[in-house]
């Protein structure tokens, strides 16, 4: 029993390490992770390459607006993939959790936007 466990646990840490752990969050060694699709498109254009959409969740913002959260390429094409909801859910609205690193990072850039506008009125 003790030695199923372990080899369980093992066979799991290596399949997080090989395919991640799921996360929307931006990889930080992509290099169009975090951006948007319109920024993103614009600099694979500079370079003069295709951007595509792979893989889009949500449907909330157009095309545009979408977040990267990761590209590949294929024979000249940068595929993306997109995360079309609000940066953070509220009432009607999805989005990512307050709860998650994503959701708490993006309120806590709403509210600091917030103060910025009233301190500039």
């Amino acid at each position: 029993m003790k030695k199923t466990l372990v080899s369980g646990v093992g066979c799991a840490a290596v399949l997080v390490a090989l395919f991640g752990s799921g996360s929307a969050a931006a990889n930080p060694w992509d290099d169009y992770a975090g951006q948007t699709y319109e920024e993103a498109a614009s600099s694979i254009g500079d370079w003069g390459g295709t951007p595509k959409p792979a893989t889009r969740v949500g449907s909330l913002l157009p095309t545009e607006q979408c977040m990267v959260t990761g590209s590949r390429s294929a024979n000249g094409t940068m595929l993306l993939d997109l995360y079309c909801d609000d940066r953070f859910a509220s009432a009607g609205r999805p989005g990512y959790s307050a709860a998650s690193p994503e959701g708490s990072a993006a309120i806590a850039q709403a509210q600091e936007e917030q103060a910025q506008e009233e301190a500039a009125k």
